[in-house]
């Protein structure tokens, strides 16, 4: 029987790419000047919901939500209508999942809480990420997580247009580096292989 080497199955079997965004909305859909309370802030709308689907048309990418919003079955239907008949996403189904709602909504505030969140979520997926990001208002680098998988945005403005070519040069290095690690790991198994 021969064995084939990551390269060639990847040849033969069409692996689609999946790439995430985690999403917060408050601060980064919907600005959160000081002084306005939650109720007066209203629904996310434009500029911020085109800039986010240009965002995720450019990093080819599916989101799961990380904001608060995932809590209440209520709000969480209520994003994922205005992202779907604001034509955000184009389909349902390009929002794949909820980070894990903690039992406490005080916890939501600890930014070590929401990283390892996000953490869970990766680890848990029943398939295989290619990149991901997370797109916060809240410094969650200071949480533990690399610089390299997070956006952060102004929570007084929200997300910007400058926000799509960060995020698609982050995804495009990740994607790099993994693109690199599989074939250091193919050519690894293949030495070990010659042996």
């Amino acid at each position: 029987m021969k064995i084939l080497t990551i390269g060639q199955l990847r040849t033969r079997i069409c692996i689609p790419e999946l790439n995430i965004i985690f999403l917060d909305v408050d601060g980064v859909l919907r600005p959160t000047p000081p002084g306005v309370s939650d109720k007066d802030l209203g629904l996310p709308g434009s500029p911020h919901l085109g800039i986010l689907k240009r965002l995720l048309k450019k990093c080819n990418a599916k989101v799961v939500v990380s904001s608060s919003w995932r809590r209440e079955h209520n709000s969480l239907a209520l994003l994922l209508d205005i992202l779907r008949y604001s034509n955000t996403i184009t389909k349902t189904h390009d929002v794949i999942g909820i980070t894990r709602p903690t039992v406490d909504i005080m916890s939501e505030a600890d930014i070590n809480l929401r990283v390892r969140l996000i953490d869970e979520w990766l680890r848990n997926c029943p398939v295989e990420v290619t990149s991901w990001l997370a797109v916060d208002d809240t410094n969650l680098v200071a949480g533990g997580m690399n610089e390299a998988n997070f956006v952060q945005t102004n929570k007084l403005v929200g997300i910007q247009e400058e926000h799509i070519d960060q995020a698609h040069a982050k995804i495009e290095a990740l994607k790099a580096g993994r693109k690199w690690a599989l074939h250091e790991l193919e050519a690894k198994r293949v030495l070990e292989n010659a042996r």
